[in-house]
């Protein structure tokens, strides 16, 4: 629950993306979450690690669009300070 949180607070509110350009990586987001949790229940050792390697794959794909809403943000206020709102949201994607 505090991850679908996070990614709305850092996306819609601190950086003032559309909630559909939010919506997209809050949905890879939990998938992935759910697909590296139920990979320990995985009996299968080479479905286990293709299902591994499928969430960090997704981990990657949201991490990529949600430091390209810091570098839309960085466009349109190219005079705000890098160690607010983008160092926040880049913290947010290495954490999680």
């Amino acid at each position: 629950i505090n991850v679908p949180i996070l990614l709305i607070l850092a996306g819609s509110i601190s950086l003032g993306r559309p909630p559909s350009e939010v919506g997209q990586p809050l949905v890879i987001t939990n998938v992935y979450i759910v697909l590296a949790w139920v990979a320990n229940f995985i009996p299968n050792v080479p479905l286990r690690y293709t299902v591994v390697a499928v969430s960090f794959l997704m981990y990657f794909r949201a991490s990529w669009m949600m430091c390209n809403w810091v570098r839309d943000w960085r466009k349109r206020h190219s005079d705000g300070h890098i160690l607010g709102r983008p160092l926040l949201s880049f913290v947010l994607i290495v954490v999680f």
